[in-house]
């Protein structure tokens, strides 16, 4: 017999409570005390078809019968989809929604029907007809794979023109970026991202010649409401992505403005210069060490070219950002070729977000100043909403001054534009992690792991996290899979010594702290990480002396300090509130207390 779909008459006749939350299969709200709860259409549909059959085992194959009728989806699919259930249901124990090995799935909770619940108040909505788009990267079907740089680079300028229409909400690239090479249904894409239309489209190039195919599909049916294909010269690729920008918008029936006003804000009209751009983004977007020093060279290259060319300065002091943080780069040379690329970007152009929040890291770790970081990242949001990135730094800026509560609610709505970016998945978890509540960060790493199991960060924060509860052998397991990922990552190795040091393995650690400190005779190790070890070794004052080399280094990690729990013995010493008031952790603590 077939399962029963989320849409039939059964799912419009109750309403049903469990915990704080109302499911109204009726309207397609859930509610937590009478609070909406955003959730997107496809999570809300597995909720549904989970707590209608609570109490019993549904299995993989008739989840994915009942939510995605007809439509062929990966596991992954299924795992993103239950990742954002628990999420929303603060599910971090799986107490809820139980996972039977090799069997599927229990919804455990007590379940009552809620029929007499009252009706939402007016206006709140959460499924609403507010037009939307995501815009995935395009095929490249050129024969030189070095292309698809410029095929990414198409669709990620289409973005960036789309995200300046009011009242058109766009999945910011690095979620809808997720999807490249997965082959997987349109609808289903749109579902998970939470949109009502996804443009996709190929590129080839061929001499001076590019054709380029592109298709705005409605996410609801995956019916065709445009499609375009246009064989041009190379240089009117900047005509091309108005005249796709303006297509899209007159069918979703937004305003883009004037097109002799897009002119006007274009960076740089110069194509061999916007080609080395898009280089440098594709390069950027690969976030490891020899990508990074790849993509700075394309960015110089094209500044030389085009001297005013704000993008590619703020593009080159992003790529200093993650060098200084995962210690391919010594933090203070990174920092000041961060500022200055920043600064010029901003000398062109002081509306450019990226240019603005990474100003704002250098006013936190180069001029110990978060407070003067936080102001910038305030003021670069109310300029620019959607800007996932400022929010996130936003959100580590409140994390590092004991503001859990608000950073929460910047990194919520970080994941309104960017729902399946893993590094902001993963800050959900810090923020508990930070704010003392390990348990929870656990749920949340999983539930990031399971959107991605090879960004090896979030295995690195499991094990930090499974090592404050007292996990040592899950903290072990998840740190040795982390490093497997990430080929020994120093931060990593650090983590493996805390854990063995909590254990007692003195030799282990000592062995750990050997290694660190030979390789940081060629390669940059924070010393908050060897700090680390020494606090869980017991050694107080050598972990202080770690502490404030790392000051004199400009080690970002720093930022966390007053709030790190493996840092939390050293809490009370007198070195260590000097360090905390160099750093002006204090100073911007105090100024929102």
């Amino acid at each position: 017999m077939a399962a029963t779909s989320p849409g039939s008459e059964e799912r419009r006749q109750r309403r049903y409570q469990f915990g704080e939350f109302t499911l109204d299969l009726e309207t397609g709200f859930l509610r937590r005390q009478r609070e909406p709860v955003d959730v997107r259409a496809k999570a809300f549909d597995l909720l549904a078809y989970l707590v209608q059959r609570h109490g019993r085992v549904v299995t993989k194959d008739e989840l994915v019968d009942a939510v995605w009728p007809g439509v062929a989806v990966t596991d992954n699919s299924l795992a993103q989809c239950m990742a954002e259930v628990r999420r929303v249901l603060g599910d971090d124990d799986r107490n809820i929604i139980r996972t039977i090995p090799r069997r599927g799935y229990v919804f455990a909770a007590e379940v009552a029907g809620a029929d007499d619940d009252p009706p939402l108040p007016a206006g709140t909505a959460i499924r609403v007809d507010t037009p939307s788009i995501a815009v995935l990267p395009f095929l490249n079907l050129t024969a030189d794979p070095d292309s698809e740089y410029f095929s990414d680079g198409l669709a990620e300028d289409i973005l960036d023109l789309l995200t300046r229409v009011p009242r058109l909400k766009v999945i910011a690239r690095t979620s809808s970026f997720a999807f490249k090479g997965r082959n997987e249904d349109v609808r289903e894409i749109a579902r998970a991202l939470g949109v009502g239309h996804v443009l996709e489209g190929s590129i080839r190039k061929s001499g001076n010649r590019i054709r380029i195919s592109a298709q705005l599909i409605a996410g609801a049916d995956g019916s065709h409401v445009w499609s375009q294909r246009y064989d041009r010269e190379l240089a009117d690729v900047f005509v091309i992505q108005d005249e796709i920008a303006d297509a899209i918008t007159a069918s979703l029936r937004v305003e883009l403005g004037d097109r002799r006003q897009r002119d006007a804000m274009r960076a740089t009209t110069n194509l061999e210069a916007h080609q080395l751009y898009l280089k440098g983004r594709f390069q950027w977007g690969k976030r490891t060490a020899k990508a990074l020093h790849a993509a700075i060279q394309h960015y110089q290259d094209a500044i030389t070219i085009a001297p005013a060319y704000a993008p590619a300065y703020a593009g080159l002091a992003e790529c200093y950002v993650p060098l200084a943080y995962y210690g391919h780069m010594r933090p203070r040379d990174a920092w000041p070729k961060a500022r200055a690329a920043a600064q010029h970007a901003l000398d062109i152009d002081p509306t450019v977000a990226e240019a603005r929040t990474v100003l704002a890291w250098t006013k936190t770790h180069l001029d110990h100043d978060p407070a003067a970081g936080e102001a910038v990242l305030r003021a670069a949001i109310a300029d620019d909403p959607d800007y996932s990135r400022a929010r996130q730094a936003l959100a580590e800026h409140l994390v590092a001054t004991g503001r859990f509560e608000e950073a929460g609610e910047q990194i919520r709505r970080a994941l309104v534009s960017d729902p399946i970016a893993l590094n902001i998945n993963a800050a959900v978890g810090l923020i508990d992690y930070y704010s003392g509540r390990s348990d929870r960060a656990v749920g949340q790493y999983r539930r990031t792991i399971d959107l991605d199991a090879y960004f090896y960060p979030t295995h690195w924060y499991l094990g930090l996290a499974l090592e404050q509860c007292g996990r040592f052998e899950e903290a072990a397991a998840a740190l040795a899979e982390a490093a497997r990922l990430s080929d020994r990552s120093t931060a990593v190795m650090a983590a493996i010594g805390v854990v063995r040091a909590a254990t007692n393995d003195i030799e282990g650690a000592r062995a750990v702290l050997d290694e660190l400190d030979r390789l940081s005779e060629t390669h940059y190790v924070s010393q908050v990480f060897i700090a680390a070890i020494l606090v869980r070794s017991g050694d107080l004052d050598g972990a202080l002396g770690r502490l404030e080399r790392a000051f004199d280094e400009q080690c970002p990690w720093l930022l966390f300090s007053m709030v790190d729990p493996k840092l939390a013995p050293l809490r009370s010493h007198v070195r260590f509130h000097r360090l905390i008031h160099r750093l002006g952790l204090d100073t911007a603590a105090a100024s929102h207390s």
